[in-house]
């Protein structure tokens, strides 16, 4: 709730009863517009940007754990819907991927799936066939080195695919020691994409606010807020020109359009025999 009360943005908190798990694994919701969870939420994202005026250009997605691998299967399949995401010990898009619909991969969890950056790339563009060179959203992504239930192996994976996706170097341009908080390292591959590497965290990382509102440009600072173009325009970079920054109105004003935010974050606490295997899961909140 401290989003809503900070931000005032309209948030959607969505949640799912499949093992209180996201599908973020079959063909249906790793495909645009296929069905499956993803579509889901886009359709909730739809709704409310309909039904509260919302701006269609300032749409963001933040999860942890299940949730941060559907934020991370959000920003791939429906790339044209979101400005940013954040997402929080979660696995590249896809990792996942099966022609069933079993929760769990105990080759995604453990960081048996790798691939290099233009094959990550691949996958990505089939999720939208003939959108290649349109918008991309930025993404941040978070992992602790000590996550024995997603790998940070996966961190790496995730980094491969999105500085692939959006035309980044593959080696960060600036390395930030603890950023945002000690311990932690920030790895800067450009304006549009970062990754922190939380040290001696396990899977129960906890979601610094500040840096998400920071990273979606939420913090009510200046004259607008972050947001995708109009229409087109492909960016490997956060920077908009200024005509864009001043056509963006602040959610405060009676008659300005609210940006809308998308939680997708999993508990951390499951119990009994789901524990070991599904920690990543537990229910939205």
């Amino acid at each position: 709730m401290h989003l809503i009360n900070v931000t005032g943005p309209r948030s959607i908190f969505s949640s799912t009863l499949y093992w209180k798990c996201w599908d973020v694994l079959s063909p249906q919701t790793l495909s645009h517009d296929g069905g499956g969870n993803s579509q889901g939420i886009v359709s909730m994202v739809k709704w409310t940007l309909a039904r509260y005026n919302g701006d269609a250009r300032k749409v963001f997605s933040i999860g942890t754990s299940s949730g941060a691998m559907m934020t991370n299967v959000l920003l791939s399949s429906y790339h044209e819907v979101f400005a940013a995401g954040s997402a929080w010990a979660g696995v590249a898009f896809s990792c996942y991927a099966s022609n069933g619909y079993a929760v769990w991969s105990d080759a995604c969890a453990t960081g048996q799936i790798t691939k290099t950056g233009a094959e990550w790339k691949t996958i990505v563009e089939a999720a939208y066939p003939g959108y290649h060179s349109g918008w991309r959203p930025k993404m941040q992504i978070f992992h602790g080195t000590a996550d024995t239930i997603l790998h940070p192996q996966n961190l790496q994976e995730e980094i491969k695919e999105w500085t692939a996706v959006l035309d980044l170097p593959s080696a960060p341009v600036r390395t930030l020691a603890d950023s945002p908080q000690s311990g932690w390292t920030t790895y800067v591959y450009g304006d549009s994409f970062t990754a922190k590497i939380a040290q001696g965290v396990d899977h129960n990382i906890q979601t610094n606010t500040t840096v998400v509102l920071d990273w979606f440009d939420l913090t009510c600072i200046g004259t607008g807020r972050f947001s995708r173009p109009a229409s087109g325009g492909r960016s490997s970079s956060m920077g908009l020109p200024a005509t864009s920054l001043a056509a963006a109105t602040s959610s405060k004003s009676s008659t300005s359009k609210s940006p809308t935010s998308t939680s997708t974050s999993a508990a951390t606490t499951a119990t009994g025999t789901t524990q070991a295997k599904y920690q990543q899961c537990g229910g939205a909140t």
